[in-house]
């Protein structure tokens, strides 16, 4: 059984990466947004409960999830999942890298796809 995909959003502002996941969970007949709360600053501390959410998390639902350091980043790869940089200022803290996806709310450019389209990338790297 294939379990559903982690798509973690980073980059650009907060009302941006909201904005991008709403547009994805538009696109998702039934979906879990699991971001942690900006209440939970240190890196180690967001780190450990994001893992500790997503070991309990219903895989076969897909998981929404707004990260702002590398260390979510780190978990959501080593769990299969997919780092979704939203156009605008890049991250702080996660780098990005070759294989991470980027995904704009405006017309596609260069390697920025639409939700539509980076929704079905990130499907088709699933299958």
């Amino acid at each position: 059984m294939t379990k559903a995909p982690i798509i973690a959003l980073c980059g650009s502002s907060v009302a941006d990466r909201a904005a991008a996941t709403e547009a994805l969970a538009s696109l998702l007949p039934a979906h879990v947004d699991l971001t942690i709360p900006k209440s939970v600053r240190v890196p180690w501390g967001r780190e450990e409960r994001l893992a500790a959410v997503l070991a309990s998390a219903d895989r076969m639902t897909p998981i929404l999830i707004s990260i702002a350091c590398l260390e979510e980043a780190d978990v959501v790869e080593s769990l299969g999942g997919e780092v979704v940089h939203v156009q605008g200022l890049p991250s702080d803290d996660i780098p990005i890298e070759r294989h991470h996806l980027m995904m704009t709310l405006a017309e596609e450019r260069g390697r920025y796809t639409n939700p539509v389209n980076t929704l079905i990338k990130i499907l088709g790297r699933a299958a």
